[in-house]
């Protein structure tokens, strides 16, 4: 018997034996009704099924941001190699201290990213937010990019 069935013929106990203990139930008209399923169906974002592929002419600039840094890198997709990468743990950003909130360090990450590309002869790049919003740190480390003259 499947779990809607379970809830809509009120068997409490085969619910808890599924679900466990732990789960809060509702009594909604004298059925159950598994509140944290509905909660987490609710809650799940939407995927996108949208991949970002770079080049040799236009590699992928690939976002990846913890509580505490953000990292950045630009891949050649077709050769499978890194042709510069940066991130707040970079020497030259950790030298220069506390420089400030993490949006002010995301932007030197891509001022100093931006510095490594044109040296590798990058000018222009695919950007992949890796499924971060573009605002916040992300935005700050795009602007940065943009400032140094890579085009996004």
């Amino acid at each position: 018997m499947s779990v809607p069935a379970i809830v809509a013929a009120g068997d409490l106990r085969a619910a808890k034996a599924i679900h466990g203990e732990s789960k809060a139930y509702l009594e909604i008209g004298g059925a159950p009704l598994v509140v944290r399923a509905i909660a987490a169906l609710q809650a799940v974002p939407e995927v996108s099924e949208v991949w970002v592929v770079g080049n040799a002419e236009r590699p992928r600039l690939c976002v990846f941001k913890s509580a505490r840094h953000i990292y950045a890198q630009i891949i050649n997709d077709e050769e499978g190699k890194t042709l510069a990468a940066a991130s707040t743990l970079s020497g030259e950003i950790r030298e220069k201290g506390k420089v400030g909130n993490k949006t002010v360090a995301a932007r030197l990450v891509g001022e100093l990213l931006a510095a490594k590309a044109l040296a590798a002869s990058v000018y222009e790049v695919v950007f992949d937010r890796g499924g971060y919003k573009f605002h916040g740190r992300v935005k700050a480390l795009a602007d940065g990019l943009r400032d140094k003259g890579l085009k996004l």
